[in-house]
């Protein structure tokens, strides 16, 4: 008899995750599209870190109302929320929240409250950031310094 608490989950997900598994294939070129983390996918879909790992190893697959969701962004694409781009605005300038708050000129919880969608800032916050993302997007290289 097997004892699972033995088992070393990480060599089944890699012997899963080099699978042909198209759903486990869907789920990260999904998550990678989107630059988000592992742990971020799951907070979107309102899951466990775990769950969503597993169905990226091929371990599980979503469930039908799942995918079906999961087809609609690939053609749709996603509209992002206000909170996911004062995300991704912070992560690629690489700066702490404390110091996009000086930036933005508001008290610093108050940017951790826009990333997690608590409080949605001012108008003028709101296009001063969709302004910075449109110029990140414009430069080179998607922005980023790029190295010979």
């Amino acid at each position: 008899m097997l004892n699972h608490e033995c088992v070393d989950t990480s060599l089944i997900s890699s012997f899963v995750m080099n699978s042909d598994n198209p759903m486990a294939r869907k789920c990260r070129a999904l998550r990678e599209r989107l630059n988000l983390t592992q742990q971020e996918m799951a907070e979107k879909f309102r899951i466990s870190l775990r769950t969503w790992q597993n169905w990226e190893a091929g371990i599980n697959e979503p469930p039908g109302p799942v995918t079906i969701l999961m087809e609609q962004l690939e053609v749709e694409g996603i509209q992002t929320s206000m909170a996911d781009k004062c995300r991704q605005l912070r992560k690629f300038l690489g700066v702490t929240k404390a110091e996009m708050a000086r930036r933005f000129n508001v008290q610093p919880n108050t940017w951790g409250y826009w990333e997690v969608g608590k409080q949605k800032p001012s108008i003028e916050a709101r296009k001063k950031i969709d302004e910075m993302l449109e110029q990140i997007q414009d430069e080179p290289f998607n922005g980023k310094a790029h190295s010979k």
